[in-house]
This record gives C-alpha cells, structure tokens and sequence, in this order.
C-alpha cells in the first residue's frame, strides 16, 4: 500500500486536483481498491488500476461541488504520466528539473523564482504553463517564453479551472517544478486506510 501511496497523490496533484482533497481521495481509492478484491498480478497493472479509480473519484467529487476542471485527455494524460514515473517513480524527472534549474540563469531563472518560490512560501496552490518535448524533453525556451508571458497576468486556480483542456505535458513539468520547490507534501496514510477499512468491515458483520 505504501508503495502507490505516493504515486496516487501525485497524479490526483497532476490532474488539477486540490491539495487539501488529494489526502481524502487517496484514502477512498485504497478503499475502492480493497472492496473490489482486485487481483494483484503486476505493479504496472495495479499502478493503472489505482490511476483509474482516483481519477473517477476526483471527477464525482468535482460534480458534488458543481465545479468543471479542466480535464486533459484521459489517454495522452495517462501516457505522459507513465512516461514521467518510468522505473523510479518520477525521481529522474524531477532531479533532471533540479539540475536544469541550477543552470538557468537571467530573466528565465528570475521568473521561476518569483513564480515557484514565492508559492512555496505561501503554498499557493496555483498553476503554471510550462512546457516540455513531447518526447518528455525539457524545453528551457518555452518553458521561460511561459513564466514571462504569464508571470503579469496571475493566473488563478478558477481561472485554470475554466480554461482549455490543458497540455499533460504541461502539467508533467508544472509538476515536477512543484516537487522541486517543496509544494507537494506525500503524509503516510497507511493508518488511517487500513482503520477506516476495519471500520468499514466491523459495520458488515
């Protein structure tokens, strides 16, 4: 369970999710996950069966609160994401974002800075555009083309919410960015799936 904890978080995160629903909606997919008694029979297989489940969860729990997020293709979506986890879980990814920021100097590097660092400070929920190849390459111009075009509007989180259907690859470095500056806080839930499923199973009998 702990092993896809963090995987699940992450791509509720990747897909808009709020921060402050990601914890509730990862419990509710173990839950789902341990009701429907899946067979376990590879780890690429249960990684994409939890995926599925979470991103059912989070679009019923958008329609409860009559809010419209700006969903990606679920198929290109999903493809970039398994692209971004590879082997290591996104570690790769997000090292190699770590590294390309040490290099980034001038106007780019300043407009990251006030983009990401200040959200870290006041964990700011809000989104960004930037940009990666659509071989999951990094694209140091776009991504900096991005930060200057959009550093003045501030975009809102409604205002993403309402926008067109994003780019997964977009979101990809969006995320990592926010990996690298600390944004994504992934708690240990164990405890409380595993004492919410015994509640759930003493109700049955």
């Amino acid at each position: 369970m702990r092993r896809h904890q963090r995987s699940v978080r992450s791509y509720l995160l990747y897909q808009g999710c709020p921060a402050h629903l990601a914890d509730d909606l990862v419990q509710e997919t173990f839950l789902s996950f341990l009701a429907a008694r899946f067979e376990h029979r590879a780890e690429a297989a249960t990684a994409a069966f939890l995926r599925k489940v979470a991103r059912h969860l989070f679009l019923k729990a958008m329609e409860r609160e009559r809010r419209a997020p700006a969903l990606m293709d679920e198929d290109a979506s999903e493809v970039a994401w398994v692209a971004f986890e590879g082997e290591d879980g996104g570690r790769g990814y997000v090292q190699a974002m770590k590294d390309w920021l040490a290099k980034l100097r001038g106007r780019a590097a300043e407009v990251v800075a006030l983009r990401y660092g200040a959200w870290a400070a006041r964990r700011s929920p809000k989104r960004s555009a930037c940009r990666v190849g659509r071989q999951g390459a990094l694209d140091p111009r776009a991504l900096a083309a991005a930060r200057v075009r959009r550093t003045k509007a501030r975009v809102s989180e409604a205002a993403d919410l309402e926008g067109a259907r994003p780019d997964p690859h977009d979101r990809i470095a969006d995320h990592a960015l926010r990996e690298v500056h600390g944004l994504h806080r992934h708690p240990d839930l164990t405890a409380r799936i595993v004492a919410a499923w015994q509640r759930g199973e003493r109700g049955r009998t």
